[in-house]
């Protein structure tokens, strides 16, 4: 038999759970005003079902990303013997890509990076009037002006570029039946497919030079393959990233206590 103390527990803790779900479901239900309770929590745990998922399935592309997808890297370098030991303290950056846009936001990437570095640098498209040709005459022009003892250039010897289809999550609307009496509380719950979308995957492969000025020799070279990213901006800081540290660990970045470059 049940006790009248354990109605009484009963009660306080149904009283409870009532009140934890209301301010769970409170902030989340904003926008239901005027919906039954019991609607509304329909469509929000719908909802925080589809969140799960998706939340599962971003760790789970992560986890496969990590361990398993290819990452960007420099598979070939060069360095001329001849000007083994010497660095370089004023650097103009210039790239050759096919959009404008890409070619700043690289030279203004690199550059950044070189100048945290320690060295002075600059890129070509604030010295070379912006967006105009990148050829021998443009960055001989810009070396008169600034001063500058050696070209950092990089240009792309290939692309590759690819849609992924992603699919949209579910959405979840209740119709009211009638205006009756009788069908007040009862309602169509319907589930829509979002529209799918698609993200523009890319990769590729750069050429990166290094040119003494003195000499308008080349002295060192990189082949960088840059693995698939979501945007041009990821790519762009693979690239940055893998060059610095190899004109660091070849030493060929100076400071204004290193030996001149020849």
């Amino acid at each position: 038999m049940l006790h009248l103390s354990e109605l009484r527990n009963s009660g306080r803790c149904l009283l409870t759970r009532q009140e934890s779900i209301r301010k769970l479901v409170a902030p989340a239900g904003e926008g239901y005003t005027g919906q039954p309770p019991h609607q509304v929590l329909f469509i929000i745990m719908t909802q925080v079902e589809n969140r799960i998922a998706t939340i599962i399935a971003v760790i789970a592309i992560g986890l496969a990303t990590s361990g398993c997808a290819p990452s960007s890297k420099i598979t070939r370098t060069y360095q001329d013997p001849a000007f083994s030991g010497h660095s370089y303290q004023n650097i103009l950056v210039a790239a050759a890509t096919q959009r404008y846009e890409t070619r700043a936001a690289y030279e203004r990437a690199m550059a950044t990076r070189l100048v945290s570095a320690g060295v002075a640098a600059t890129p070509l498209y604030q010295v070379g009037g912006g967006n105009q040709p990148v050829d021998r005459d443009a960055i001989l022009k810009a070396v008169q002006v600034g001063g500058f003892d050696a070209v950092l250039y990089t240009h792309t010897i290939g692309a590759q570029e690819r849609f992924v289809k992603s699919t949209g999550q579910t959405a979840v609307g209740a119709n009211r039946k009638s205006d009756s009496v009788v069908n007040l509380f009862r309602y169509d719950y319907e589930e829509t497919a979002l529209p799918e979308y698609e993200s523009l995957i890319s990769s590729a492969t750069v050429m990166t030079g290094l040119y003494a000025v003195s000499t308008e020799t080349k002295i060192w070279e990189a082949r960088s393959d840059l693995a698939e990213r979501d945007s041009v901006a990821l790519l762009i800081d693979d690239a940055v990233s893998l060059l610095m540290g190899a004109l660091k660990r070849d030493k060929l970045l100076g400071t204004k206590s290193s030996e001149p470059a020849k």
